[in-house]
């Protein structure tokens, strides 16, 4: 699952690096119990709210049985680098089974709770071949582009009658969820159509919309706490923060003020403290890592009088300062590292003339097995790429990639490693540094991969 607008997944994120353990109040006995074909990793997840609530090893069967002790409402379990959501209720006996190899698609449930989990799951797999279908409609008029989005609407509508109708003791918590839940990618559609149409169109300027082509919002709470985990609304609401920064000053705006804009729309809209903070963090990442040398001053005033949360003001000062410890433009700085068989080299012997992507980690931030697979997927992408994987100290368990190195304790190496994400450079054919400091886990990485390699 991913961000299908303008921010990537916050997925790896969550799976890479630790996070706090927050254990609801009231104990309500749930069964859970898995089986994973092709596993990735040795664990389930089972989180609320982007908290762990509790993982479940694997037996050697791969799967795993456990009684919960939670408050009924949405969560997700993760394993490897993907997710799906659970809805567990009371006295619910819920099973899973899925093969990694198509995560989404091969995952099924039985037991207590299995029909409204399948329902879940028939509307995320649903909201992705919509999503896919309906770019092509975003060329229509507003009036033929409504007659799409009431033709989905209704097929949804009909959907949850029909579930409702055949678990006529739903509980009215999932009623109110559920029916919600499958409108939210129906609003971003709607949210994100004016920018889509002025772009498939070739369109000077946003045409103008009719005074009701908003009136769904209406029916939106975005501080509504219940769905402020769930990817859908999630989705939704980016969308709709963008939109309204996008339009808000009939887009004369340059990038920078775009986003000066967008800081202020999520302090003015969204009043949930968790969320907020969320997204004022998400907007942040998107400056430091995704935008080149836009960020400035007025974004860090502006982050620092909205966010509230301490921890997360002091991870940015710390990913700026570690950005800020190698510059673009600038041949890629030489050090000492060390082979698998420990024999001394630098890392200007590695870059041979050829684009070369750097990872640089440390044992404290990464899930190997995340970071291969990621890596692994790059290089088939960019079999020419030269992928040079390096790791803070000597280590014996499986490489990240095929060339794999370690700094030396003296290394110079060490001042450009992140207490925080695995750091990743783009360096030129030149030796020269592209970007000094990419997420390999984000699509954005790709993006500027591609910048180098010409069709």
């Amino acid at each position: 699952m991913k961000y299908l607008f303008f921010y990537t997944s916050i997925l790896f994120t969550i799976l890479l690096f630790s996070v706090g353990c927050k254990k609801p109040i009231e104990n309500t006995p749930i069964f859970l119990s898995g089986e994973i074909i092709n596993p990735r990793s040795p664990y389930v997840i089972l989180m609320k709210d982007e908290n762990v609530i509790d993982s479940f090893p694997l037996n050697q069967n791969n799967s795993f049985s456990t009684k919960l002790n939670i408050t009924p409402g949405l969560y997700s379990f993760k394993h490897g680098y993907e997710f799906q959501y659970l809805y567990l209720e009371e006295n619910d006996s819920l099973r899973f089974r899925l093969n990694t190899w198509d995560f989404d698609e091969t995952l099924s449930f039985e037991g207590q709770g299995a029909e409204r989990n399948e329902l879940l799951l028939d509307l995320f797999l649903d909201n992705e071949i919509e999503s896919s279908i309906f770019y092509s409609y975003f060329l229509l008029s507003e009036q033929e582009f409504q007659e799409k989005i009431d033709q989905l609407s209704r097929k949804l509508s009909k959907r949850i009658a029909l579930y409702l109708k055949s678990e006529p003791n739903a509980s009215k918590e999932f009623k109110h969820f559920v029916e919600a839940a499958a409108m939210y990618p129906v609003y971003r559609l709607k949210e994100i159509y004016p920018y889509f149409h002025k772009q498939k169109n070739k369109l000077d300027s946003i045409k103008p919309l009719s005074r009701t082509y908003y009136n769904y919002r209406k029916n939106i709470d975005i501080n509504d706490p219940v769905f402020t985990d769930y990817y859908a609304f999630q989705n939704y609401i980016v969308a709709y923060l963008y939109n309204l920064a996008y339009t808000a000053n009939d887009e004369k705006m340059d990038d920078a003020a775009f986003h000066d804009k967008l800081f202020e729309i999520i302090h003015q809209k969204v009043k949930l403290p968790t969320l907020k903070n969320r997204l004022l963090s998400k907007e942040m990442e998107e400056l430091l890592f995704n935008h080149e040398n836009l960020i400035n001053s007025k974004h860090w005033e502006l982050f620092e009088k909205y966010c509230k949360n301490d921890i997360l003001k002091k991870k940015f000062q710390e990913l700026n300062h570690e950005k800020n410890t190698m510059k673009e433009n600038v041949l890629f700085p030489n050090f000492e590292i060390l082979d698998s068989d420990g024999s001394l080299l630098s890392i200007h012997d590695l870059l041979q003339n050829k684009i070369s992507l750097i990872c640089l980690t440390s044992p404290s931030q990464y899930n190997d097995n995340i970071l291969r697979n990621r890596m692994a997927y790059i290089q088939k992408k960019f079999p020419d790429l030269n992928i040079i994987s390096i790791k803070s100290e000597l280590q014996h368990n499986a490489p990240l990639s095929n060339n794999q190195y370690f700094l030396t304790k003296k290394s110079k190496g060490h001042q450009y490693i992140s207490k925080i994400y695995p750091r990743t450079i783009l360096v030129n054919k030149d030796g020269m540094v592209e970007r000094n400091f990419l997420l390999i886990t984000k699509y954005h990485s790709e993006k500027n991969i591609e910048k180098l390699f010409p069709q």
